[in-house]
C-alpha cells in the first residue's frame, strides 16, 4: 500500500495539470493564437537559419492564420514546407514539464533539469524540422514515412528517455 500513495499522488497531479492545461489552452491560448505563433515562428526562423548556414537561400512568410508559416527556397516561388502549430513542439514541452513537475524530486534539481530538458526538446524539434524541410525540398520519397513515423518515434523516444533519466537518477538526488 505504501507504493500506491506516490503513484496516486503522481496521477492526481498529472490529471490536474492536464485538465488545467486543456482548459487554458483550448479556451484562451489556442483561440488567441499568440503562443503557437511565437513558438512556430521561432522554429521556422531557426530552420531557415540552419538551411542558410548549409548553403541554401531560404526565407519564410507568415500567413494570415496565426501559428503558420511557409518556408521558401530561392528562387522558387512556391513554398516547400508549411510550418504549423502541430510542428512547433508545444505538446512535447507540456508533456515533459508536467511529468517532471508531478514526479517526486527536489526542486533544486527539478528546475535546472526542466530548463535543460526544454532546451533539448527545442533543439531536437528544430533539427527534426530542418531535416524534414531538406527532404521535402529534395523530393525525398520517404518524406511521409519520416514525417509521420520515424521522427515522431525518435522525438517522443527522446522525451521518454529524459523522463526515465529523471525517474531513475535525478529524482533521487539529495535523498541518499
Amino acid at each position: 500500500m505504501q507504493l500506491a500513495k506516490p503513484l496516486i499522488k503522481f496521477l492526481i497531479v498529472m490529471g490536474a495539470l492536464t485538465l488545467m492545461w486543456f482548459v487554458t489552452y483550448e479556451f484562451a491560448l489556442k483561440t488567441n493564437g499568440m503562443l503557437d505563433n511565437y513558438i512556430t515562428l521561432h522554429v521556422t526562423d531557426a530552420v531557415c537559419f540552419l538551411l542558410n548556414l548549409s548553403g541554401y537561400e531560404t526565407y519564410y512568410k507568415t500567413t494570415l492564420r496565426l501559428g503558420e508559416a511557409f518556408i521558401y527556397f530561392t528562387p522558387k516561388l512556391k513554398p516547400v514546407v508549411r510550418m504549423g502549430a502541430s510542428c512547433n513542439g508545444l505538446e512535447l514541452f507540456v508533456l515533459f514539464l508536467f511529468f517532471i513537475v508531478a514526479y517526486p524530486g527536489r526542486w533544486v534539481y527539478k528546475i535546472p533539469y526542466l530548463i535543460l530538458g526544454l532546451l533539448f526538446i527545442d533543439v531536437i524539434n528544430i533539427l527534426r524540422s530542418y531535416w524534414l524541410t531538406l527532404m521535402a525540398y529534395n523530393h525525398y520519397p520517404y518524406f511521409d514515412l519520416f514525417h509521420r513515423y520515424i521522427f515522431i518515434f525518435m522525438i517522443y523516444g527522446a522525451v521518454f528517455g529524459m523522463w526515465m533519466l529523471w525517474a531513475n537518477y535525478f529524482s533521487k538526488k539529495g535523498y541518499e
